[in-house]
């Protein structure tokens, strides 16, 4: 099995399926824990055969892509679209003009200027959007001239995809609890009960302060300025 997940694509196995894992972990420790004679060994092979590593790749992806949107909106549009603005406060006014001025050339086209994003920011942000994408084709297939890039979006995805699962993480979890307090009324022994109790409170508490958009929005504004830094690399290349 170690084989046939290596063999996956490093950004789906790592943004994709790495946090459904750690959403399930929890669930098939406790299952070895307090039912060792489960054989959850003999199953795993035959869901891997059953394609359910790439339905659960997918599925997470539809969930953080759902969730993307949602976070969008809260944040006032990406990233990689507020380091363009040109009335953005928070951007350093000499990298923002030679990103700019890379990215115009890199396109071909001019971006919105501060008269245009105060008249129709909307229509504005969608010229950013447009001029991005095209950035990010062009660099996608180049991992080995921008390693650190593809780092930053498999960290990207990683966490906007944990936290589009952690609904089903929390409700898992109590669920756990809950049946650890069943499982101890039932007469199971109380040490092997409280250990896997202990390991779901501490989960619980992972989940909760870990996970949060503030983290994703930071790795979202990492993965811009790497994604920035190939217009640098581009212009030398000229």
């Amino acid at each position: 099995m170690t084989e046939f997940v290596g063999q996956i694509d490093p950004y789906v196995r790592k943004a994709r399926l790495y946090p459904a894992l750690l959403v399930t972990l929890p669930i098939g420790v406790s299952v070895a824990w307090l039912w060792p004679g489960f054989g959850l060994e003999k199953i795993i092979p035959v869901l891997v055969c059953a394609g359910l590593p790439f339905f659960v790749a997918n599925l997470v992806r539809s969930r953080g892509q759902r969730l993307e949107e949602r976070l969008e909106s809260r944040w006032g549009g990406m990233p990689t679209t507020q380091m363009l603005r040109l009335g953005e406060a928070t951007n350093n006014p000499d990298m923002l003009r030679r990103r700019r001025r890379a990215l115009q050339d890199l396109t071909g086209d001019p971006l919105p200027t501060r008269d245009d994003e105060q008249d129709n920011p909307r229509r504005s942000d969608q010229r950013y959007i447009a001029a991005t994408r095209i950035l990010i084709t062009r660099v996608r297939d180049q991992r080995d001239h921008h390693p650190r890039l593809h780092e930053e979006n498999i960290n990207y995805g990683f966490w906007r995809n944990l936290l589009g699962l952690k609904p089903f993480a929390l409700t898992s979890l109590v669920a756990l609890l809950a049946i650890d307090g069943i499982t101890l009324a039932a007469g199971r022994e109380p040490q092997m009960v409280g250990v896997a109790a202990g390991l779901h409170v501490l989960c619980l508490i992972v989940w909760l302060v870990a996970v949060r958009p503030d983290r994703v929005l930071q790795q979202g504004r990492t993965y811009a300025e790497r994604l920035f830094e190939t217009l640098d690399h581009k212009s030398r290349a000229r």
